[in-house]
């Protein structure tokens, strides 16, 4: 595969989330990895979603047992608690996710 100009934008997205779709029986130039490292930027995305995207994508992988327990910690759960003194109070939840 190689980006083209005629590419469609979707088809960039989808080579910078799976870098596997790239054809590696071909040449690459000496700075390809330089600029498969930096993908998630030309794709217009933040390193967060790109990583984001490549790890729903291991756990969507997985045996259906072990997705189960690797999609619960893709919820995220925000708590507080206020410092006293050197001391932790009470962990209160901000938002809490049905589990």
């Amino acid at each position: 595969l190689k980006l083209t100009s005629d590419w469609p934008p979707e088809s960039k997205h989808l080579v910078a989330v799976c870098p596997s779709l790239v054809d590696h029986t071909q040449p690459t130039h000496p700075n390809s990895f330089q600029q498969m490292a930096f993908a998630w930027k030309s794709a217009g995305i933040t390193y967060l979603k790109f990583s984001e995207a490549c790890a729903r994508a291991v756990r969507n992988s997985l045996k259906e047992d072990l997705r189960v327990v690797a999609q619960r910690r893709e919820q995220n759960l925000l708590k507080f608690a206020k410092w006293e003194s050197g001391k932790q109070g009470e962990l209160k939840y901000v938002i809490k996710v049905d589990q």
